[in-house]
Formats: structure tokens, C-alpha cells, sequence
């Protein structure tokens, strides 16, 4: 697809500052201009969600928006997320050990985790693939949890510029 020399500086302006609101809101005035409005609002719901707390609505609206929208297009401009897990420590002990055999054999170092942290399972997805991946590992399907031992809890949050090792390799 061949963009014009406005629609490229602004998707080159986003890569170089994913973290940045200014170009995704400058593109979703640039996109509403040109009657594009579902791809407007999406840019502007995917800003709100970058900034916690979240809302449930916001996200509700990000997911519906998502699904008539190109996921190539989504994938390059959607915000960057990172879905967590929280829980007992046998069962953060086991994920983490899990990530370090992963990151051996992919050569990567491993990072040590400490107890009390959440384990990054996975980053680099917009904010509508976060909710996919807890959806399709919900809770229930992954870890039965017992009254002695408090369920896991999956969380997704904004990455930031610096972002650990994580369970699963990064969509980026």
C-alpha cells in the first residue's frame, strides 16, 4: 500500500515515539479530516487506554473498533501493551521458570524474578490483542486455584520505553 507523503511522516512520527501521544493524535485528526472516522476514534481510544486507570468501556470500544479495521494498519499504529500475571508464588515461580528456559534457548539472558513481582508473559501487542491473549488463557483454563492458594490474576498495562524479558517472545 502506497501512503502519501502526509499519512508517511505521520506513521514515521509514531514509530519514532511509540510512547508519545502528540502522533497519534495529530493522525487521528489528520484521518477524521478525511472521513475516516472509525480509524480516528480507535487512534484516540487507544491514547486514553495508554493512560491508566483504564476503563472497561474504553476498552470494550477498542476491541469492536479493531474488527473492522485492517490488522496491519492496527498493528502499526495501535499503542504497545504488555499482559502480566500475578498470583501465588509456586505457580510465579514455575512461569518465571518457564521464561528463563525460553530465553535459553533463544540465547537471550535471562533476568532474575523476584518474589512479589508480576511476570511479563508477553509485549509488543495492541491493546485488542492483550485482551484476546487473557481471553484465550483465562484463568480457569490455565490454573485452578484453591482456597489455600489465591488464583492468577492477568493484568495488561502500557509498555514503557524500558521492557523486561517476558514468557512469550514480543509481537513487535
Amino acid at each position: 500500500m502506497l501512503l502519501n507523503t502526509d499519512e508517511g511522516a505521520l506513521l514515521a512520527a509514531m514509530t519514532a515515539a511509540p510512547t508519545d501521544d502528540a502522533p497519534r493524535l495529530v493522525y487521528a485528526d489528520w484521518l477524521q479530516e478525511r472521513g475516516e472516522e472509525t480509524k480516528a476514534e480507535y487512534l484516540r481510544t487507544v491514547v486514553r487506554l495508554i493512560h491508566p486507570p483504564e476503563e472497561a468501556a474504553d476498552v470494550a470500544r477498542c476491541v469492536a473498533l479493531a474488527a473492522d479495521l485492517d490488522r496491519g494498519w492496527r498493528h502499526r499504529v495501535g499503542g504497545r501493551f504488555e499482559v502480566m500475571l500475578e498470583g501465588s508464588a509456586p505457580m510465579m515461580v514455575l512461569a518465571h521458570l518457564i521464561r528463563v528456559v525460553l530465553n535459553i534457548a533463544q540465547n537471550k539472558a535471562a533476568e532474575m524474578w523476584r518474589a512479589g513481582e508480576p511476570v511479563r508473559l508477553q509485549t509488543g501487542l495492541t491493546r485488542e490483542d492483550a485482551d484476546e491473549m487473557i481471553r484465550s488463557f483465562g484463568t480457569d483454563k490455565f490454573y485452578k486455584s484453591t482456597a489455600e492458594e489465591p488464583p492468577l490474576k492477568f493484568s495488561v498495562r502500557p509498555m514503557t520505553e524500558e521492557s523486561g524479558p517476558t514468557l512469550f517472545a514480543p509481537r513487535d
